[in-house]
């Protein structure tokens, strides 16, 4: 029984410091793929057509929400009409997700188009064909009555970003550590129940 007993402390020396460090290595892991998504550098030149004199816009940056809609507003930029095109060259940092640039004007005009859609993923702008130049167009109405439109700037939606998947070898070493405790705590709970139940026969 001695032996025994001996043996269990042995392995316990020994594997109780390499889970310990398994799991430290995977938590690290974790969060250093959590951290290393850090804002990125964002740059549009907007052009804005046929604003008359005189009459207000405003660009919108925000999280793209439902029904595409700008859900938490980030930037806003108001100008005045001049009678020429306004340009603006739009500059902030932002973090993984999905945005929208819209244009605000007064109601007697159609945009065309109402907004750009994109998304930041992996600390990078989705932005396949590189477009960086973002062109409205205001028509008075009641010229063009159709439906306004939003122009994805990014690739087709693909669901919700999620970090980059953990190694093979690192996903399957987490529950092998997870097993291995178990079966070690297992075998010294049955050894103390054998050593118990020798006592206590001996008293009897």
């Amino acid at each position: 029984m001695i032996i025994t007993n001996l043996i269990v402390i042995s392995c316990i020396r020994v594997v109780a410091p390499i889970l310990i460090a398994i799991t430290i290595a995977t938590g690290f892991n974790v969060q250093f793929l959590a951290a290393e998504n850090q804002p990125v550098a964002a740059s549009f030149q907007v052009t804005i057509s046929g604003l008359g004199e005189n009459e207000p816009i405003k660009i919108l940056l925000g999280t793209q929400g439902d029904s595409l809609q700008i859900k938490t507003e980030l930037y806003t930029w108001e100008a005045t009409g001049t009678g020429k095109d306004v340009v603006k060259t739009l500059q902030f940092e932002l973090e993984d997700g999905y945005y929208l640039i819209e244009l605000e004007a007064p109601a007697n005009y159609f945009r065309n188009p109402r907004g750009y859609t994109f998304r930041v993923e992996n600390s990078s702008i989705i932005n396949p064909s590189s477009r960086n130049l973002l062109d409205f167009e205001l028509i008075r109405k009641p010229y063009q009555l159709d439906i306004e439109s939003i122009i994805p700037v990014s690739a087709p939606y693909k669901g919700p970003i999620s970090l980059p998947s953990l190694p093979l070898w690192q996903r399957l070493m987490l529950p092998i550590s997870i097993a291995t405790g178990s079966i070690i705590l297992l075998t010294i709970a049955l050894l103390v129940w054998k050593q118990y139940r020798k006592q206590a026969r001996f008293k009897n």
